[in-house]
C-alpha cells in the first residue's frame, strides 16, 4: 500500500507533466514546450535535417528573397469562421482560399488554404530578435504521402503609438477567453480576408523549406515569412497568451536545403 506522502509526490508529478504536455492535433502525440527544441517529441522533431522554425539572417544559404506581389495570396471573405482550441494553439478554420507563387519556368505552384493558428511568442526569429505571436497560415494540395504544404507567416506584436492593429487578426482572436479548454469552439465575426490577404502580399517575404513546427514534423514544407509585422491590440496579445501560454518551438539548426525549385 503507497504511503501519503508517495501519493501526493505522484499526485504534483503528474500535475507538472499535465501542465506541460500538450496534445497535437496533427498526431494525438505529446507536445511538451517546457522542452522547446522539440528534441524530446521524437520522429523527424529530433532527427530531421531541415525543420523550422529559423532564426532568419542576412545572407543565410538557403532562403531566398521574395519581391512584393511575387507570392498570390486569394483569401475569400467570410461572414463567420470556427476558433478552435486544438492544444498547442488557437486555430482559425473556415476561410477557404488558396497561395499561389511563379516558378521561373513559368509554371504556377498553388496550395489551397486549409485554416490558420497562432503561436506566442513568435518561432522564426530575424537575426535574434522574436515577436511577441506568429500567425501560421497553412495551405496544402494532395493528401497522405502525396500533400504537399506552404505556410505564410507573419510575425505580431502589440501595437503601440502610430502602430495599426489589423482588424481581420484583432476579430479572429476576438473570443478567445471563450476557448481556453481543449476542443471548446466558438464562431468569429467576419473576417475581411481579402483585405488580409493583400496586406501581406504587398510586402517582401522570406522562403525556405522546413517543416511542420509540431509532432510530427514532417518535412517539405514551404515556409513564406513575411518581413514586415502585423500588429494586434495589446488586449488581443494578452488573452491569446492567457490562453495559448508558451505554445512555440525555439529556431532549430536547419541544414540548408537546395532549391527545389527557382522564381
Amino acid at each position: 500500500m503507497l504511503s501519503k506522502t508517495l501519493l501526493a509526490f505522484l499526485a504534483i508529478s503528474a500535475q507538472h507533466v499535465l501542465s506541460h504536455a500538450i496534445i497535437s492535433p496533427r498526431a494525438g502525440g505529446p507536445i511538451d514546450y517546457s522542452d522547446p527544441s522539440g528534441k524530446s517529441w521524437g520522429g523527424l522533431c529530433a532527427t530531421g535535417q531541415h525543420q523550422s522554425p529559423i532564426d532568419l539572417a542576412k545572407g543565410m544559404d538557403g532562403v531566398l528573397d521574395v519581391e512584393r506581389n511575387a507570392i498570390t495570396l486569394k483569401w475569400e471573405d467570410v461572414n463567420s469562421a470556427s476558433i478552435e482550441n486544438h492544444g498547442p494553439a488557437i486555430y482559425v478554420k473556415g476561410p477557404k482560399g488558396s497561395l499561389s507563387i511563379k516558378k521561373k519556368s513559368g509554371d504556377a505552384l498553388t496550395w489551397a488554404l486549409d485554416s490558420f493558428h497562432f503561436h506566442t511568442p513568435s518561432e522564426h526569429s530575424f537575426d535574434g530578435k522574436k515577436s511577441e505571436m506568429e500567425v501560421h497560415f497553412v495551405h496544402q494540395t494532395g493528401s497522405g504521402k502525396d500533400v504537399s504544404r506552404a505556410v505564410m507567416g507573419v510575425l505580431i506584436d502589440a501595437a503601440s503609438g502610430s502602430q495599426k492593429p489589423n482588424q481581420v487578426l484583432d476579430m479572429a482572436l476576438e473570443k478567445a477567453l471563450l476557448v481556453k479548454k481543449m476542443h471548446q469552439t466558438e464562431k468569429t465575426g467576419a473576417l475581411k480576408m481579402a483585405e488580409l490577404a493583400a496586406t501581406i502580399q504587398a510586402q517582401a517575404s522570406l522562403t525556405y523549406e522546413g517543416s511542420l513546427t509540431t509532432h510530427p514534423c514532417d518535412e517539405n514544407v514551404r515556409f513564406f515569412i513575411s518581413k514586415t509585422k502585423l500588429y494586434v491590440k495589446p488586449e488581443t496579445l494578452k488573452n491569446a497568451k492567457e490562453v495559448m501560454k508558451y505554445n512555440a518551438r525555439d529556431p532549430t539548426t536547419w541544414t540548408p536545403k537546395p532549391y527545389s525549385f527557382e522564381f
